[in-house]
């Protein structure tokens, strides 16, 4: 939301439908040398820690998101709609289970399933 009012869309955009198709990601990565020199509990630490910074970006951005949308309404007179996603999702359900025949696909679609609380 913080995108709409930034790029004004606002001016010439006045409904909005909140579909959570997209959302943005950040990743932490590293070389494997890296991570197959830590011990269990060093790995452990980090998981931890990247768990903690990972909930507060999540409430940061949250938290953005709501100031956006209440800017929107109030100084944009911009409506807000909240879809029923189960069309989207089951129209798109197709596409992941294709996807999901591709090994190289289906790990991660099966975790940001589990993320999501989503099954196939």
């Amino acid at each position: 939301m913080a995108g709409i009012h930034q790029a004004k869309f606002s001016d010439v955009a006045k409904h909005v439908l909140l579909t959570e198709h997209t959302r943005l990601t950040d990743f932490v990565i590293c070389s494997l040398k890296f991570e197959q020199s830590l011990s269990a509990a060093e790995r452990k630490i980090i998981n931890q820690e990247f768990a903690i910074i990972s909930n507060k970006s999540i409430t940061f951005a949250e938290d953005g998101e709501k100031f956006a949308i209440q800017k929107l309404t109030d100084e944009e007179d911009v409506l807000f709609y909240h879809p029923d996603k189960a069309l989207l999702i089951n129209a798109v359900k197709p596409m992941y289970l294709e996807q999901m025949q591709n090994s190289d696909k289906a790990a991660l679609l099966k975790a940001i399933f589990k993320i999501e609380g989503r099954e196939f």
